[in-house]
This record gives structure tokens, C-alpha cells and sequence, in this order.
């Protein structure tokens, strides 16, 4: 365990001046954490990745197993085995993805640096704004929260969360997931109600 940490101090040590460095650096700081990922994965390479992955190779077994599927007929139950090299378009499609990302993040970046992120409430996997019905653990996620603030009535909910719970339950006819369990929905239509008659007044969250 002593080795270990000994072998880590230098790293950490470098790796916190690169981010003292970057976080001084004026408007080139909304890049920092890129530069400051490639340089520790630089640092931890040798003495901890790369142990770490050869540790991890697969044995005998799985190079056996692995070696018989090459020859397995890729029909059937075992059509999903096939691999298909990706097309030039393909590849052209993946690589503006990952430009599009790195462009996205370092703006979310800047807007950090300059405090005016604002993330809006969407789905991570499509971008479509969340909504009801749309996915159950959303749905089992708003009814759980509504029942956390209406236990403490409502203290301290900020005027911004108030409407986006209440535009989320705008519809009351989806086919919402916790309307499945009567006794649930109806204490999730008791906290809207009591949701609607408590009203935040503007500035509250901050007074606290």
C-alpha cells in the first residue's frame, strides 16, 4: 500500500500543477481539463495503466473459445457474432460525432469559465427534452422527488423546479408509469395539488 502511494505523490503532484497552471491561464482555461486528462494519462501510463490492462488480457480459455467462433458459421443464433469492417461513410459519420463533442464541450466549457451554463433538462440519449410517459424511471424519479418536497412542504423549492415539475405533470392522461399503482398516483395527485397552492415566493432559494 506504501508503494503505491509513493508511486502516485510525483503524479498527483505534476498533475495538480497543471491544473493550478490552466485554471490561471485566462481564456485558455476552458481547455484545461483535455490537456490535463491526455497529461495524466501520459504520467500513469507506464507505472499503473499498462500493468493494470495486461493483468486484466484474457487466458488460455477465452483465446481457445475466441479462436473456435472465428470459424463458426455467422448464421442463426450466432449471427450476432459477425463483424462487418465500417464503411469510408461511416467512418466520416464518426469522426464529425467526435469533433461535434470535443466543439459542444469545450463551449460548455467557456460557458463555465464565464458562469452562464445553463443545461437544459434533456434526455442524455437523444436531446429530447424529458418529459412524461416517455421513460419509467423519469417517471418514478419526478413522483419520488414530488414526495421528498411535499414531506417538508415544499420548503426551500425554488420557483425554477416548481414549473418544471408542474409542466412535467402538464398532462395528467399519459400513460404515466406510476399511475399503475393507484394508491401512488393518488398521493402524486395530492402533491400537485399542494405543489400549486404553495408557491415559492421569487428569491427564496437564494435568502437560504
Amino acid at each position: 500500500m506504501s508503494f503505491t502511494i509513493r508511486k502516485w505523490d510525483p503524479l498527483l503532484a505534476r498533475a495538480a500543477v497543471l491544473v493550478l497552471v490552466a485554471l490561471m491561464s485566462g481564456r485558455t482555461s476552458f481547455a484545461y481539463s483535455v490537456l490535463t486528462h491526455e497529461e495524466i494519462v501520459d504520467l500513469a501510463w507506464t507505472p499503473e495503466i499498462r500493468p493494470l490492462l495486461l493483468h486484466r488480457l484474457p487466458g488460455f480459455g477465452t483465446r481457445a473459445l475466441s479462436a473456435l467462433l472465428q470459424y463458426i458459421p455467422k448464421v442463426g443464433p450466432f449471427k450476432g457474432l459477425g463483424f462487418n469492417n465500417p464503411t469510408p461513410q461511416t467512418e466520416d459519420l464518426y469522426i464529425k460525432s467526435i469533433n461535434s463533442t470535443v466543439d459542444s464541450y469545450l463551449a460548455l466549457l467557456e460557458q463555465v469559465r464565464t458562469s452562464k451554463l445553463v443545461l437544459p433538462n434533456c434526455d442524455l440519449d437523444d436531446g429530447i427534452p424529458t418529459g412524461a410517459a416517455e421513460y419509467t424511471l423519469a417517471d418514478e424519479t419526478y413522483a419520488n422527488l414530488l414526495a421528498k418536497l411535499s414531506a417538508s412542504k415544499f420548503d426551500g423549492t425554488t420557483p425554477q423546479l416548481r414549473a418544471n415539475i408542474l409542466a412535467f405533470y402538464s398532462d395528467l392522461s399519459l400513460p404515466i408509469e406510476t399511475r399503475k399503482d393507484p394508491a401512488r398516483w393518488q398521493g402524486v395527485l395530492t402533491d400537485l395539488g399542494e405543489l400549486q397552492a404553495a408557491a415559492p415566493l421569487p428569491g427564496r432559494a437564494e435568502a437560504r
